[in-house]
């Protein structure tokens, strides 16, 4: 594959296990949406690539393209609808990359809609959307949301308890349980390790001062 991407130091190849898409830097521009058939066929028009590529392999799915434009329009600082970005990070079928993305600009909103939609999102099978679904509660705390992060106290996994410790107590919640206090352990180990982790210190203040250490 061409060199394409660029770097910090360096133009890299692009490596990611699909076709390019072509249809979707005809839509969006290079800038957004590069792609690596240009690089050696610039003397091709891109709907030449689109229907070679369309050919060889099938179009660029409606998916795709919704979720990229969804990206490009975040970039350029477009309003995008609340029911939209929500509609985005709930599909399980989108990749990963694009809910994320949705959730971080949920997480950034204050209306009803949006909270739901994070709330929603706390039960997912994926532990970095349960993840990112607490720290998004966390920058817009609403006690609505504290029946299902108490739950998630007891997540399988460590990184989303932790979250949702926090997040917990940023929607007012105040007291102890015993999952709250196998989280706090855990954080202070957290902590004993690597203690120049300002991000678990910053999370184990407010969890100390909501048990009433």
């Amino acid at each position: 594959m061409p060199r394409f991407l660029t770097g910090v130091l360096h133009t890299m190849r692009d490596h990611a296990m699909r076709s390019p898409e072509p249809e979707l830097t005809e839509r969006f521009q290079a800038a957004n949406a590069p792609n690596a058939c240009s690089n050696c066929h610039q003397d091709r028009a891109l709907s030449w690539m689109r229907e070679w590529k369309a050919k060889w392999w099938k179009p660029t799915t409606q998916r795709m393209i919704e979720n990229v434009g969804l990206v490009v329009d975040l970039r350029r600082r477009v309003r995008v609808e609340t029911q939209r970005l929500a509609k985005t990070a709930e599909d399980p079928g989108n990749e990963l990359f694009f809910r994320l993305t949705a959730m971080r600009k949920l997480a950034e909103l204050s209306d009803e809609a949006a909270r739901s939609s994070l709330r929603r999102l706390l039960s997912d099978p994926h532990e970095e959307v349960r993840q990112l679904a607490c720290a998004g509660i966390a920058e817009q705390p609403h006690r609505e949301a504290a029946a299902a992060l108490l739950k998630l106290l007891e997540d399988p996994v460590r990184t989303v308890r932790g979250e949702a410790a926090y997040a917990l107590v940023r929607c007012g919640w105040r007291g102890s349980t015993p999952t709250f206090e196998r989280v706090y352990s855990d954080a202070v180990k957290m902590l004993e390790r690597q203690k120049t982790f300002d991000d678990i210190l910053e999370r184990l203040v407010p969890l100390a001062d909501a048990s009433g250490k």
